[in-house]
Order: structure tokens, then C-alpha cells, then sequence
């Protein structure tokens, strides 16, 4: 059941849809990847909205579920076109004007549910994957 939770919210991931917080508990929380520890949720959203706003034909294709002692790994890949200002709220990242450039990143989510909802999430993205590896992609960051 956790594994089609997780699957859910992933496609409303990918459909821009920024109201994942019925899928979540009202304390979820959110860690790895650029965010700074663990933090709400609701604050690791920001970065998701400045994807969605900079990365004009952004998607999410799921490559592998599964369930590891409880929790649900979800291993995706993200891209999208970079067609207008990405704005990420992670300190030292400035604004980045748009490059036109397309990224296509592998990243990975892991869930923990209660209740049927999301209790947390932490970001495990692999090398060269996730907001740093987008950014290596868009030239920000050395390769």
C-alpha cells in the first residue's frame, strides 16, 4: 500500500501540483539532498516551486519502488528546459537566469508513512544527481 502511497505523491509531483500536504501528516518533514537538516515539509516545497517555475516542461519519470525495512525508495529521474529565472532557496545559489538548456537528473526520494500519509521524506540523490546535479548540468557548478 505505501509503495502506491508513494507512487501518488510522485505523480503529483510531476503534475506541478504543489498541494501534496493532504497526502502528509501535519508534522512531516523533509531532509537531504540541499536542504538544510530536517525541516517542514511545507518549507522543502519552496524548492519544488522554483522547479516548477524555472523548468517550464518539467516531469518526473519513476524508474524503480520499493520497500526497504518500512520505508519506500523511490529512484526517478526529474528534467525540464530551463526557460525562465530558477530562484532556489538554498543559501550561496543565486538567482540563475535562464539558459534554455534541457536537464535531465536521477534522484531519489525515500518515505516513510503513517497513518497512509507522508511522515518523511529524505532526499538521497546520487552523484551527479539532484539540484547539484542540475546544476552542473546548467553550468553553475563544475562537472
Amino acid at each position: 500500500m505505501s509503495e502506491i502511497l508513494a507512487i501518488r505523491v510522485m505523480e503529483t509531483l510531476a503534475q506541478r501540483d504543489p498541494n501534496v500536504f493532504p497526502l502528509a501528516q501535519p508534522t512531516a518533514t523533509a531532509s537531504g539532498g540541499v536542504l538544510p537538516g530536517v525541516i517542514p515539509l511545507s518549507e522543502a516545497m519552496r524548492v519544488m516551486d522554483a522547479l516548477w517555475s524555472a523548468l517550464s516542461d518539467f516531469n518526473i519519470e519513476i524508474n524503480r519502488v520499493h520497500d526497504s525495512d518500512g520505508e519506500i525508495r523511490v529512484e526517478f529521474t526529474w528534467c525540464g528546459t530551463q526557460t525562465a529565472t530558477l530562484d532556489l532557496p538554498v543559501p550561496g545559489v543565486n538567482p540563475i537566469a535562464p539558459t534554455n538548456k534541457v536537464v535531465k537528473v536521477p534522484d531519489v526520494f525515500v518515505f516513510r508513512f503513517v497513518d497512509d500519509k507522508i511522515a518523511s521524506v529524505r532526499v538521497e540523490s546520487p552523484a551527479k544527481g539532484g539540484v547539484l546535479g542540475m546544476l552542473q548540468q546548467l553550468g553553475v557548478l563544475p562537472a
